[in-house]
């Protein structure tokens, strides 16, 4: 075992319950093709983090599609009741009563995020107690841990622009350090797709990703 855990959380990507700010862009269907190409590569993303890796999913009910989107070697278990912070500080305690001394939590809307960024926010725990990815809508797209911190989940408005700067005053209150990896941005409506799109063409990135999007976009157009 790894002293490490990588935690993905997403979404199972069916129609009408994923990426509905871009469906009503692109439809459900593709949105939802889309969600999947996204949770491929954050799978393909930890595949090569050299860490443990883990797949909280929703809803629960979907178990067996959620266990065939993981390879082999993954942990894969439902995402508990609540809020997001609630499900986020669950993932983290269960992690470290497992044993891992470090865990850093994902999801899969920023396809721009890599294994490095993922191996650098687990590098930085060796000076801070928390690691933030800043994402450009106000949130973040990565949270890294070395103890659990419960109170750092505690009244955070989800959801809203103000979710990292409202965590960034919660670590200050609870005298926890913190570091920032770069700024990334989320794709959640039309303008970060084609936002992606540019970037995935300019910088060589994933064919793959690059042509799930281009089929989005022309088939939703």
């Amino acid at each position: 075992m790894s002293k490490e855990l990588l935690i993905v959380f997403a979404k199972v990507p069916l129609p009408g319950s994923c990426k509905t700010r871009l469906a009503a862009s692109i439809g459900d269907e593709r949105a939802a093709r889309l969600a999947e190409a996204f949770l491929r590569e954050t799978i393909e993303l930890g595949e090569g983090a050299g860490c443990d890796r883990a797949l909280y999913f929703a809803p629960a009910e979907e178990s067996e599609r959620a266990r065939r989107l993981a390879p082999p070697g993954w942990t894969v278990e439902p995402q508990s009741g609540g809020d997001l912070g609630l499900r986020m500080a669950g993932a983290f305690e269960e992690a470290f009563r497992r044993g891992y001394e470090r865990a850093a939590v994902i999801g899969s809307d920023s396809p721009q995020l890599g294994a490095p960024l993922v191996r650098r926010a687990f590098e930085l725990l060796g000076v801070a107690d928390v690691v933030l990815g800043p994402a450009t809508d106000g949130g973040y797209y990565l949270m890294a841990l070395r103890s659990p911190c419960p109170g750092l989940f505690a009244g955070i408005p989800w959801s809203t622009p103000a979710v990292l700067s409202r965590t960034l005053a919660r670590c200050g209150s609870l005298g926890l350090t913190v570091e920032l990896l770069p700024e990334l941005r989320d794709v959640d409506e039309l303008g970060d797709l084609l936002a992606l799109v540019r970037y995935l063409a300019d910088s060589g990135g994933s064919p793959a990703l690059l042509q799930a999007c281009l089929e989005a976009l022309v088939r939703g157009g």
